[in-house]
């Protein structure tokens, strides 16, 4: 399923639309977080594989095609619709573990 199908939560109101968004959120999260993740460590030549500390030199010829690619706006596209289908902050941090980390 693809997030961009599916109600607007803001426009159709009720709990059932935001939890259909956060289903479809919970289901593609792994997937999401792995390309996420390859994404930033690739971007940088370093030693550190973790994407949120990492520090080193930028691989622009990677980070150019990315972008001529549009793959950057796309990435900032997907975390950004579920906000937009009006999934609130304060509903995914008592959604689980995994949202509860990113808040």
């Amino acid at each position: 399923r693809e997030l961009s199908n599916l109600p607007d939560f803001l426009e159709h109101g009720g709990e059932a639309c935001e939890e259909a968004v956060l289903l479809v959120v919970k289901d593609c999260y792994e997937d999401m977080k792995y390309a996420l993740h390859k994404l930033v460590v690739n971007c940088s030549a370093g030693s550190d594989p973790d994407p949120m500390s990492r520090d080193g030199i930028p691989n622009r010829l990677l980070q150019k095609v990315l972008r001529e690619l549009g793959v950057i706006d796309l990435c900032i596209d997907v975390v950004r619709l579920p906000f937009q289908k009006g999934v609130n902050l304060d509903g995914l941090a008592g959604s689980g573990d995994q949202f509860r980390r990113l808040i």
